[in-house]
């Protein structure tokens, strides 16, 4: 059997190297292994792993990446590593969440809400976020004087059994009241103006978006809902009916659970963005009926035609 017959290929998640053990029999004839290795404010590289041909075992891992993506330009500018903060939550619970604070920060400016995506997802992590033209937007906003928290709410991944099911047969609801509580937070231990807080996210995240501009309208003043679901009866069924069971059978869990029946509430600005290719969360189900003629503060609504899920 030759060396090249008998080389395996070694997967890495989320730009994260893992620890993987290379004998002079996994990986022959003292070969080598490239690793995808990033951090928080440095995207992903590539790094070999060089097998020792006479400890076997022993792996050596390259201090120096052999690739360089970004380019200058990105260097240029200062990055930060947001620290992760956490508070409790209504009902006890600890929320974790990642703080961007503009420098010299005094107290009594705006914040703005980010929430994340997909609902089981986690974003309050150490490594290179998938969600990295977030963060770079998020020092933007950093720069013009916004606080920013982005908060791994009930649902998301990384917490265990009980905070994945926190939103069974009713998303907007502790994963609304979180990032409430979130905003109590802000208010009370950075000084933030509670009338200058606004939110966005797209997919769950606009969707979260919706449900806080509609059933909250005195906690936030903005949102902004990229690609969100307003209906979930028309959504994809094989990832709702694990939450809100199906609509035939928990009809309520339906309702209570989509924006489109709050949208009277709202009272704020709101922007809703959707793009008309989208096939994960399609544009039907960002406007499943009529918008009531009440929500006169419905800023713009744009519609992109060359849009995927994904812009």
């Amino acid at each position: 059997m030759t060396c090249v017959s008998r080389l395996t290929r070694q997967s890495f998640i989320s730009s994260r190297a893992r620890a993987v053990r290379l004998s002079d029999t996994s990986i022959p004839c003292q070969s080598t292994a490239a690793s995808a290795r990033g951090a928080l404010a440095k995207p992903p590289e590539l790094y070999l792993f060089i097998n020792q041909p006479f400890s076997p075992g022993k792996t050596v891992v390259a201090n120096k990446p052999v690739t360089t993506s970004p380019n200058a330009e990105f260097f240029t500018n200062d990055w930060i590593d947001p620290p992760s903060v956490n508070f409790k939550a209504r009902d006890g619970a600890t929320v974790y969440g990642r703080m961007y604070l503009p420098s010299n920060y005094k107290g009594g400016g705006p914040a703005v809400l980010f929430v994340h995506g997909a609902g089981y997802l986690q974003n309050v992590h150490r490594w290179w976020s998938s969600y990295y033209r977030e963060y770079m937007f998020h020092h933007l906003l950093m720069e013009r004087g916004f606080v920013v928290l982005d908060i791994d709410y009930r649902g998301s991944a990384g917490y265990g059994r009980d905070w994945r099911i926190g939103i069974y047969r009713h998303m907007g609801g502790k994963d609304l009241t979180d990032h409430i509580d979130a905003v109590n937070y802000l208010v009370k231990e950075h000084g933030v103006d509670p009338k200058r807080i606004g939110l966005y996210g797209g997919s769950y995240g606009g969707f979260i978006t919706l449900m806080a501009m509609f059933t909250q309208p005195d906690v936030f003043a903005a949102g902004a809902a990229l690609r969100p679901v307003t209906d979930w009866a028309h959504y994809n069924n094989p990832y709702t009916a694990n939450i809100l069971n199906l609509p035939q059978s928990d009809a309520e869990a339906y309702k209570q659970s989509s924006p489109i029946y709050f949208a009277n509430g709202l009272k704020g600005a709101l922007l809703i963005c959707h793009g008309m290719v989208d096939t994960n969360c399609a544009k039907r189900t960002g406007r499943s009926r009529p918008i009531p003629s009440k929500t006169t503060a419905l800023n713009a609504m744009r519609a992109g035609p060359m849009n995927t899920s994904g812009f």
